[in-house]
């Protein structure tokens, strides 16, 4: 997985490219942030809902605060981005490393 973060005005892009399998595993933010796809397909899990199918045609998605969600690419060169901003309670936006991803208990996950 490969990744690239933009961090400007108290928001965070984050855009990753994956093949099959590869993705964000489950983790939670304190705050809701956008999930859209650029090319290829992703899978998306919420909680314990079922997990769904996203593609470009599906547009931007809001994944809710404080909800375990992973993320996972279904197929080969899969591009997606994450947008998410600063919280309201004066947190700051943190851009993942390497793909990294901060999970709901603070440990910080390296995907390389």
């Amino acid at each position: 997985m490969q990744t690239i973060s933009i961090q400007a005005y108290g928001v965070v892009a984050t855009v990753y490219e994956c093949d099959a399998g590869e993705g964000l595993s489950v983790h939670r933010h304190e705050v809701p942030h956008g999930h859209a796809v650029v090319r290829g397909r992703t899978q998306v899990t919420i909680g314990s809902d079922p997990p769904f199918e996203m593609m470009r045609e599906s547009g931007n998605r809001e994944l809710p605060a404080d909800v375990d969600h992973a993320i996972t690419a279904m197929e080969n060169g899969t591009v997606f981005i994450n947008i998410i901003t600063a919280s309201s309670n004066g947190g700051t936006a943190m851009a993942g490393r390497n793909g990294g991803v901060m999970l709901h208990d603070g440990t910080i996950v390296d995907a390389a």
